[in-house]
């Protein structure tokens, strides 16, 4: 079995509505699952883009949101973890 993933990462920009149209577009393309990254300000320093970037992390604050609208469009999610914490969270 071929199991194909949609990488979204931080293109969402923390945009529930886009995110929906990624994953919908993702699922109507053949994909499995789409992905996503968990990341925090310690990990980012000085970045130059890191407000972009936090929004669009999976955190505490959409962690629930992004699964409702993976089950309502019938795709799956991972996350990459990019800290310890961000384990339990996803």
């Amino acid at each position: 079995m071929t199991f194909i993933i949609a990488e979204i990462g931080v293109n969402w920009d923390g945009d529930f509505e886009l995110v929906k149209k990624m994953m919908k577009k993702s699922k109507d393309a053949g994909c499995n699952a789409v992905k996503f990254q968990a990341f925090n300000q310690k990990i980012l320093g000085n970045h130059p883009e890191s407000k972009r970037l936090l929004k669009s992390a999976i955190s505490d604050y959409n962690v629930e949101r992004i699964d409702e609208i993976s089950k309502e469009i019938g795709i799956e999610w991972i996350c990459t973890p990019m800290y310890v914490e961000a384990v339990d969270i996803i």
